[in-house]
């Protein structure tokens, strides 16, 4: 169950009532990225960017540094309480409450907040085993189930709904002829997927 809310208009990442820890890279980018595939939510300016994730040494690749942008803000809940946030997490641009991350509270209530960050290499571990070669991560991909792709605009939604065009095409017998306009437009959407580097 996702931790915060996502306010596009006000560019508000609210914290939902009574979570008091979140982890930057889950509950806020994570959370982000799947929320601006909904719907229409990609009209909203841009609410996080990361660098990072190269590889130094070894199985160590550096750390993910998230950067809140374009004026969005998060809001603690409506209480007297602790926030921690733990990854590193920086403010990209100022805006109306400067280069701070948070704005404050609608209510009259005492939030402390804490941000927990690391400038060091991050280990990678595999559970004990071997990691997936790119083969078998490929695979894996490749073999989901169409059905399981639900998020709109997502290339496994848009080729799923593809499918059903060509099946709809093969059962009314038409060449392209008579297509209703939206088939064509799915068809015209992957098209721009496929061969969009």
């Amino acid at each position: 169950m996702a931790k915060v809310t996502f306010d596009g208009p006000n560019k508000l990442i609210i914290v939902n009532f009574g979570e008091t820890e979140l982890d930057v890279a889950i509950d806020l980018y994570g959370d982000w990225k799947e929320w601006a595939v909904l719907a229409d939510n990609t009209k909203y300016l841009q609410a996080m960017r990361t660098v990072g994730g190269d590889p130094t040494t070894g199985s160590k690749v550096v750390a993910p540094y998230f950067f809140l942008m374009n004026g969005w803000k998060v809001r603690p809940h409506e209480a007297d309480h602790q926030l921690t946030l733990t990854g590193n997490l920086f403010v990209d641009d100022t805006g109306l409450y400067g280069g701070n991350y948070f704005v404050p509270t609608l209510g009259s209530y005492n939030v402390t907040t804490t941000i927990l960050i690391t400038s060091d290499a991050v280990g990678i571990t595999t559970g004990g085993g071997t990691a997936p070669s790119a083969n078998e991560v490929a695979a894996a991909v490749w073999n989901k189930l169409l059905a399981a792709h639900i998020i709109e605009g997502s290339a496994g939604k848009i080729v799923q709904d593809i499918l059903e065009d060509v099946e709809y095409i093969r059962a009314n017998g038409t060449g392209g002829e008579g297509m209703p306009e939206d088939v064509i437009d799915k068809i015209r959407r992957l098209k721009r997927v496929l061969l969009t580097p």
